[in-house]
């Protein structure tokens, strides 16, 4: 088993336990993008990242990846780690983008887990709901959705972890895309569910909540659009089409 697999695993066994802030501390989860000779532990970027991805798809109420880009921000300006779990205050913009685009990643997977397990096992005149044609339509469309945003978080991390200081238009692009897959994927999934998805007792509205949250968070998909609009216009024709596909 290699080391991604096993961070990867100790953290779904962390995040499953309800975990609290000493615990997060104690995996090093904070202090995963600082270098070793910085005082971190010096876990791979986008593994580390992945991580992030994980949160979200626990619906972890824990500033885990805002901590993580605050601490890799004051390690490259040579200030002081931070002594606890980051404030928003302590969130460059840049960051906090990524690590919502991650989050809502992981949070729309796990949705549409939940969707294809309740289409499967609820009935309706004498047979699932998946054996109906409307809402296998609706499942393909939900599905497109959370494997666009998924790809599009991918994309902005991979674009982060190389050069920060380059990613804006790539984590832009993905705000963007992502803010148009929650508003499209939480209504195909109430849709889906009917009234049980609101209910207390059920998961849903907490994930549908959460992701209406982090998309308008740290620049919503307005705030980013215009942003890799003045990109494009700045870059001019001729270099239009590499930023682009570059993003």
């Amino acid at each position: 088993m290699d080391e991604a697999t096993m961070l990867r695993d100790a953290a779904m066994r962390l995040f499953a336990a309800n975990c609290d802030w000493p615990a997060v501390e104690a995996m090093g989860l904070p202090l995963a993008l600082v270098s070793e000779d910085r005082g971190g532990f010096g876990i791979d970027p986008v593994d580390a990242l992945a991580i992030v991805r994980l949160a979200g798809e626990a619906l972890v109420p824990l500033p885990i990846g805002e901590t993580m880009v605050a601490n890799a921000a004051r390690a490259a300006a040579g200030d002081a780690l931070l002594d606890g779990p980051a404030n928003a205050s302590d969130v460059p913009l840049l960051g906090g983008a990524i690590v919502r685009s991650l989050q809502c990643a992981g949070a729309l997977a796990r949705v549409l887990d939940m969707t294809i397990d309740h289409v499967n096992t609820r009935e309706q005149f004498g047979r699932p709901l998946a054996r109906f044609q409307a809402v296998q339509h609706g499942l393909a469309q939900l599905a497109s959705e959370v494997a666009a945003a998924g790809a599009a978080a991918d994309h902005a991390a991979a674009a982060f972890t190389r050069a920060p200081e380059e990613a804006e238009v790539a984590v832009g692009a993905a705000r963007v895309r992502i803010g148009e897959a929650v508003g499209i994927a939480a209504s195909l999934a109430h849709q889906m569910h009917g009234a049980i998805g609101f209910t207390q007792e059920h998961a849903l509205h907490r994930y549908s909540t959460a992701l209406w949250r982090w998309r308008d968070e740290y620049g919503g998909h307005p705030y980013w659009a215009r942003k890799v609009g003045a990109a494009a216009i700045a870059a001019g024709p001729g270099a239009f089409w590499p930023m682009v596909t570059a993003a």
